[in-house]
């Protein structure tokens, strides 16, 4: 019971000692989302592109809240700085991150080698005219 009520103190204590670290690792989460979408814009990879697709968004999204939460901590907002908010989030981004590490080692490579065997539209094309004939 104990455990619980420590869980979800709706103030809980404002002295919070992980909030640099936290911090870091949400700017990490910012930098790494920034460099993505440049390396997603620069290379003309289709697999790349169709695999971390939105992968930029959710770490923004992520490493954004997390800054949120850690702010109303320190602050001692009521609510919004319980702790079961902040784990909550800080497990959803270390999933996200497993989840892209998993996906370029198995995901990846499988759609990009289903891209170089498919033939472009244009070697298919026969020349045909979509005018009308006289």
């Amino acid at each position: 019971m104990q455990f619980i009520s420590y869980l979800f103190s709706p103030i809980p204590v404002s002295v919070f000692h992980y909030s640099f670290y936290l911090i870091i690792y949400s700017i990490a989460l910012i930098v790494i989302a920034i460099a993505m979408k440049i390396i997603i814009a620069k290379k003309s990879s289709k697999a790349l592109r169709r695999v971390y697709r939105n992968m930029p968004s959710h770490f923004i999204w992520i490493a954004l809240t997390l800054i949120i939460l850690i702010e109303s901590r320190t602050n001692a907002i009521p609510y919004l700085s319980m702790r079961f908010l902040l784990y909550i989030v800080i497990l959803i981004s270390i999933y996200l991150v497993a989840i892209n590490i998993y996906r370029f080692f198995t995901k990846y490579p499988k759609v990009k080698n289903i891209i170089k065997t498919k033939p472009n539209k244009q070697e298919n094309k026969h020349h045909y005219s979509t005018s009308k004939k006289k």
